[in-house]
């Protein structure tokens, strides 16, 4: 928006779309629900779950135990009126979003230094598809998101974005791996391992491998933390994000921390997924 001061006041001459994400106000009244650390924005008539601030508010709080205290430790969250009206505000066909229960985002809002403002966006279609367990998984895989930065596109490899991700979002739910990996490990059982890490196309919604790409992804996080612990998988993160070549990001970090390569970590990796099928 552009403003000019006029009689010691500033007047709005001006309102440009960005031609991005359009906001919540564009499109549809809006309800505010607050707490310390989740601002929620419900939009029109829908109907959040009863329980969606205080989990939000308990994955934040989880997300900091993990990650640690260097981001904001507060969440915006918006539940639209349904997913179409998700599309909407999200300048995509709603229909893209079939397959998830949320999604975070990040916009730049001025200049490349400037912080994003970070948003968890609930499809109430599939948020109310699944049970308190799944959305408290949803929830705190989104808020990870926005704690380290994920949701700002780049060339950053997704598969240990959303590894780690996935790997936090099941960590200590008691879902065994073979719910959370079935895709995979019914490929692998049909002679089907995958060949490689995940790649940004994978990931995208309607992908019809985006099942195996996030079972994969969480599969390479979690054999990290097996064979190197937790705060290992944690510092290859910290690592990756810290390298300005994003596309050699993960090598770097892996030979740094862990003294494997990509590579071998790929090899790892597969024959681990072998023989669990």
């Amino acid at each position: 928006m552009s403003f000019v001061p006029e009689s010691g006041t500033w007047k709005v001459v001006a309102d440009t779309d960005t031609g991005r994400f359009r906001q919540p106000w564009d499109v549809d009244v809006i309800s505010l629900v607050r707490s310390s650390d989740v601002l929620m924005l419900v939009l029109g008539n829908a109907k959040p779950t009863s329980s969606l601030k205080e989990q939000a508010g308990q994955a934040v709080r989880d997300v900091t135990t993990f990650w640690g205290t260097d981001w904001d430790k507060q969440v915006l969250v918006v539940v639209p009126r349904s997913q179409k009206q998700l599309g909407t505000l999200l300048r995509k066909d709603g229909s893209n979003y079939s397959a998830l229960a949320a999604i975070a985002t990040a916009e730049r809002n001025g200049g490349s230094g400037d912080a994003p403002a970070n948003v968890v966006w609930v499809n109430p279609a599939g948020f109310a598809k699944i049970n308190a367990l799944g959305r408290t998984i949803v929830l705190r895989h989104e808020i990870l998101h926005v704690a380290t930065g994920a949701a700002v596109p780049n060339e950053f490899p997704l598969w240990l974005e959303e590894g780690v991700a996935e790997y936090f979002g099941y960590r200590d739910s008691g879902v065994k791996q073979q719910i959370i990996a079935s895709s995979l490990l019914a490929d692998a059982k049909n002679g089907r391992v995958p060949s490689r890490f995940a790649k940004t196309a994978d990931f995208v919604p309607t992908s019809p491998r985006l099942s195996q790409a996030y079972e994969g992804s969480w599969w390479a996080a979690r054999l990290i933390v097996q064979n190197y612990g937790e705060a290992a998988l944690i510092r290859v993160y910290r690592t990756a994000l810290a390298q300005s070549n994003k596309k050699t990001a993960v090598d770097v970090a892996l030979r740094q921390e862990l003294g494997i390569s990509e590579a071998e970590l790929i090899s790892l990796w597969r024959a681990s997924i072998k023989d669990a099928a």
